[in-house]
């Protein structure tokens, strides 16, 4: 591939990093360490399929409030 036809972001390797924001609904009275499974949403790379990404929720203790 000739040099000016390489992308000027991923210099011709097909990959960019991107940071994404993702947004995740907690339901009330999640239990400790469940899991979400954000289908499709992890990396992904030419030939590839997008991987998954697991949220785990982490309930700690708070000096006030109880559950």
């Amino acid at each position: 591939m000739d040099e000016k036809d390489k992308c000027k972001k991923c210099m011709g390797k097909k990959l960019a990093t991107q940071k994404t924001e993702l947004e995740v609904a907690v339901e009330p009275g999640c239990p400790n360490e469940h899991v979400y499974i954000l289908h499709g949403m992890g990396d992904e790379a030419p030939g590839v399929m997008a991987g998954d990404i697991h949220v785990r929720v982490l309930i700690e203790k708070h000096k006030v409030f109880t559950r």
